[in-house]
């Protein structure tokens, strides 16, 4: 009898550490900027995304187009992801729609939108943000998750810009 009673006693404090609904041990999240890097999908693409903080209000008009609720600090963001194929001018505009916090891994929230694309900041929340400009550090992995032949439209992986000591950027 006393065997049985222990899964029991065990389980209420077991189930808070798993739950997947809960972000406590989360530190990543949205930094504002604007990024850019190869689309490891394609090549000769580069995907460029642009994140601002917004007004509460601002992401209720969206309707949950190109917008996210940072589930970690509590901010509201502007999504703006887009592709070219190098020497073209047409920009490929990737829409977000619904974006939100679907799963964590350790210390990492993930969100996902409708349209099955993936982002996974990587900026944690205590850490000085004029880390990011002396150190190369990735901040966002962006994808589209991969359809059932197992295509995938684009991939990023988005580093930190390191700058001098003038705040010119360097070439990393």
């Amino acid at each position: 009898m006393k065997k049985a009673l222990i899964p029991l006693l065990v389980m209420p404090f077991v189930f808070p550490l798993t739950s997947c609904g809960s972000h406590k041990g989360q530190k990543n999240c949205f930094m504002e900027g604007e990024f850019s890097a190869k689309n490891w999908e394609n090549e000769a693409e580069t995907a460029y995304f642009d994140v601002k903080e917004i007004t509460k209000e601002k992401y209720e008009e969206s309707n949950g187009i190109n917008t996210v609720y940072d589930v970690v600090i509590k901010k509201y963001f502007s999504l703006n992801l887009y592709i070219m194929e190098e020497g073209s001018t047409e920009k490929e505009s990737i829409v977000f729609k619904n974006m939100k916090k679907v799963r964590t891994d350790d210390v990492f929230c993930i969100y996902e939108d409708d349209n099955s694309n993936h982002i996974r900041p990587h900026v944690m929340h205590y850490e000085n943000k004029e880390f990011y400009e002396t150190h190369c550090s990735p901040i966002y992995t962006i994808y589209q998750k991969k359809n059932s032949e197992g295509l995938s439209r684009y991939g990023v992986l988005f580093d930190s810009a390191v700058k001098d000591d003038s705040g010119k950027e360097l070439v990393v």
